[in-house]
């Protein structure tokens, strides 16, 4: 691990959210977690994360939705996009707009969020 990074993660599945904000932590990094769209966006108005990692599909909007609004303002920014069920069209949408994508089921998603590099 090269430090502390600060991570967003954004799913409205909150059990998932708190699961993995949780072992992210103990990894010793700080996490913000978002259960929607538009309360990520607010996160990222106010604070200056290293990276932020999206569900695609939530009650208010979709990871792309987000990610598009980080393209446009935050160019620069590291997404990740998580999903259970994500699609060849999904993994396609990610590469095209910058963002890595990766399966919620993997087993090592905690090691790919928090070594992360773009």
């Amino acid at each position: 691990m090269e430090g502390i990074r600060k991570f967003l993660i954004v799913d409205d599945d909150t059990l998932f959210l708190d699961l993995l904000a949780q072992a992210l932590r103990k990894r010793g990094h700080i996490v913000t977690t978002a259960s929607g769209v538009q309360e990520a966006k607010n996160a990222i108005m106010t604070d200056k994360f290293s990276l932020v990692c999206s569900d695609i599909r939530m009650a208010d909007g979709t990871g792309f939705e987000l990610l598009d609004y980080i393209r446009t303002s935050f160019a620069e920014l590291p997404v990740i996009i998580m999903s259970s069920y994500l699609t060849c069209e999904d993994r396609f949408n990610a590469r095209m707009l910058r963002a890595f994508w990766v399966e919620k089921t993997d087993k090592n998603l905690v090691d790919i969020i928090a070594d992360y590099k773009e």
